[in-house]
């Protein structure tokens, strides 16, 4: 490697907690109430983007931000690994916890265009997604890297993953037949297979 990294768990106490609830709530109680009061999705959709624009678009700065950290982070990390066990391994750790942040990043998504909507169940559901993923990142970046105490963390948690692509491969046929004619019969049985394989180590 042509430089050296350091990596640091993000984690921080709730900045502002209290401000947080009691958005929250209103923000809650006025869907419940629109939704009592028979407004239309329509018109609560305007009443929140009107209300709450500047946080919405605070959100969508943050994203953006956070894709650029993101995709610069991984471009920076790979330019400087060299053709060595120890690099390919660093790389397999980087590459999984890039993939980790595309899936927060995704789901953050979700989450300001649930709000937009007036779901806010439903933001919350990916709330907690981001909060799972940011659990596991943080797991693999204590104890997962190449140099720390469990390096074997990043495979197992690989192949936990595949164990539940079949699942996944099903039920992508069974929403979508042009994903049916993909993953045919002999695509499925190969990912059972290999899930066998896996669950049997």
């Amino acid at each position: 490697m042509t430089a050296d990294f350091e990596f640091e768990i993000g984690a921080q106490p709730p900045v502002a907690d209290s401000a947080f609830e009691d958005f929250w709530t209103n923000f809650r109680s006025e869907v419940n109430w629109s939704s009592s009061n028979s407004t239309t999705r329509t018109e609560l959709r305007t009443m929140l983007s009107e209300k709450y624009r500047s946080g919405f678009e605070a959100t969508d700065l943050m994203h953006s931000t956070a894709e650029e950290a993101v995709n610069w982070a991984s471009e920076t990390v790979h330019g400087a690994l060299d053709e060595t066990p120890e690099d390919d391994a660093f790389a397999e750790y980087i590459n999984l916890q890039v993939g980790l942040g595309g899936r927060a990043l995704l789901a953050f998504d979700e989450v300001g265009w649930l709000l937009r909507g007036g779901y806010p169940q439903g933001a919350w559901t990916r709330v907690r997604t981001i909060h799972e993923l940011f659990v596991v990142a943080a797991t693999l970046g204590l104890h997962g890297m190449p140099d720390g105490e469990h390096p074997e963390l990043v495979a197992r948690y690989v192949c936990h993953h595949q164990v539940f692509t079949p699942s996944v491969a099903r039920d992508l046929s069974a929403a979508n037949p042009e994903v049916a004619s993909i993953l045919d019969d002999e695509v499925r049985q190969a990912l059972h297979a290999k899930r066998q394989a896996l669950t049997s180590q």
